[in-house]
Formats: structure tokens, sequence, C-alpha cells
């Protein structure tokens, strides 16, 4: 489940009804990116991501990731949908810009890292977004595939950089984005053609090859929302429901519609795009 920001006292309600009466405990997941507010009404806003880092006080991102951890866990959240540790490169770009910690990768890189310790020390999972790395492109992934343009030393130097570093702080998960990087998915798999270079979401070369075995991740890996026509445009819903399982993601988040998207999971293992080993390991 996904919280949008409701009053305190009816997401606890909902969030105990559901954990008391589900068979698996559930994942509660929230945006808490400038604050408790991400969740509760009444929960503190610290303030925008960009406005912490305008800072420059590492110190103030460990507090970001602690007050939005400390909060959202009060009232049942065990997820958070953060850091965004995207570099503001573009600024035209219509998803980073205030919700970032800037464009200087190193200081994206060291408060990105607190942020995760900050939240994480709370009981509450991180996911690091949006992989491969968004704001680049001045398009937006909601309406459209977006670019990552870098080369992959470039990519290296500064989103490779922060990853690995929030990775290896202990980033329990990460949200993979409906954005291109050409470079990485050529070098992993020199046969691709042109149209064949795919999204992350739905990128066996980006998730598989390069979060998982270049960068070492091995914790959950969650898509971005799949209603996204980022996500849609590359093939039919029927396609990418189970492609981006099989690409390596875990997770599959939201639906359009829930039976529809299980029959395309289920019809993707029968014929063989999803197989036992990834269907067990996801």
């Amino acid at each position: 489940l996904m919280c949008r920001p409701m009053p305190a006292r009816d997401i606890l309600n909902t969030v105990q009804t559901l954990q008391r009466n589900a068979k698996i405990p559930m994942l509660i997941a929230a945006n808490l990116e400038k604050g408790g507010s991400g969740i509760a009404e009444e929960g503190t806003t610290i303030g925008s991501v960009m406005q912490v880092a305008a800072t420059d006080d590492d110190e103030m991102a460990y507090k970001l990731g602690l007050v939005c951890g400390r909060e959202g866990a009060a009232v049942g959240c065990n997820w958070a949908f953060a850091p965004i540790i995207d570099i503001d490169y573009n600024f035209r770009n219509p998803i980073t810009n205030t919700r970032t910690f800037g464009s200087d990768p190193d200081r994206v890189r060291r408060m990105g890292i607190q942020y995760v310790k900050g939240v994480q020390q709370s009981g509450v999972a991180a996911s690091i977004k949006h992989f491969p790395g968004d704001g680049v492109d001045e398009r937006d992934q909601h309406l459209v595939e977006s670019v990552n343009s870098l080369s992959c030393e470039d990519w290296d130097a500064t989103y490779g950089a922060v990853y690995k570093a929030c990775i290896e702080e202990g980033a329990m998960t990460v949200m993979v984005g409906h954005i291109l990087q050409p470079a990485y998915s050529r070098r992993l798999n020199p046969a691709l053609k042109d149209e064949e270079i795919l999204p992350a979401s739905l990128s066996y070369e980006l998730v598989t090859k390069l979060l998982k075995e270049q960068l070492g991740f091995n914790g959950l890996v969650v898509t971005d929302a799949s209603t996204m026509a980022g996500m849609m445009i590359s093939m039919p819903r029927s396609q990418a429901v189970p492609r981006a399982i099989a690409a390596g993601c875990d997770m599959f988040l939201f639906c359009r519609s829930l039976e529809e998207d299980f029959s395309y999971m289920k019809q993707g293992i029968e014929d063989g795009i999803i197989t036992e080993e990834r269907l067990n390991e996801a």
C-alpha cells in the first residue's frame, strides 16, 4: 500500500486494520521526501530536498531522514520512497528540480548517504530513486520515456558513484525509473539494436547487469509506477508486466486492473518470459 498524505488518525486506523487482517505483513510506503508530512497531514515539513541541500550541511540531510523515518513509523509506514538521488543537471526537468539535492554529484552523494542512514535508523526502509538517474533529460517519464544520455564513464563518475555509495551505506531498496541509459545498454549487450534499447524498468541490461551485478545491489528492486506512459510506450502492457520482473525488478508498482495485470504476470510465467528461478528470486 502506498499512502498519500492523510490525517494521522485515518492512516493509523487503516494501516492497523490492514496489518491485523493480512496473512503476510504488509509493506506500507509513502513519498517521505520533505518530512513526515509526506504521509500525515500533521507531520513535520522540513523543507524541499533542495532547501536542505542549500545548507550544504550533511547533518541536515541526516535529520531529514530521521524525521521522515520517525514520523512515518509512528503511523505505521515502513518504507520510504526516498531519497531522490537524481542529479539536477537540466533545470527544465519537470521531475527533479527542487526534489533533488542539486546539480553537484558530490553533494548528492554525501546527502543521499545521510538520508539513508537517518531513515533506516528509524526502522523504515529507504528506496533510492530513480535508477539509472533522472535529471539529464527534460522529458517527463509520466508522459514519455526519458533518457540519461551520459557516456558510461561520465555515468560512473556521477550517478554510478552516488548509487554505489548509497548501496554501500545499506539502502534496502531501489526504485527503477522509466529512463533509458543507451551507453550502458549497448556496452552490456553489444548486439542490441537502437529500437531494442528499453527504459530501465524493462531492461535486463540495466537492472540485472548494471545495478545488481556491477554495482552489487542485493536488496529489493521496485519499478516506478507501472501506469506511467514511460513504461507503456515500449510494448503492450501484456508484455511489459512480466518483462519488468524478467528484467530483474522484484516488485511491480501499482496496477491498472489487478485482475488483468495478474493474468498478464501469470501468462508471462507460463510462456517462459519469467523463469522459475527469477520468480523465486523476486
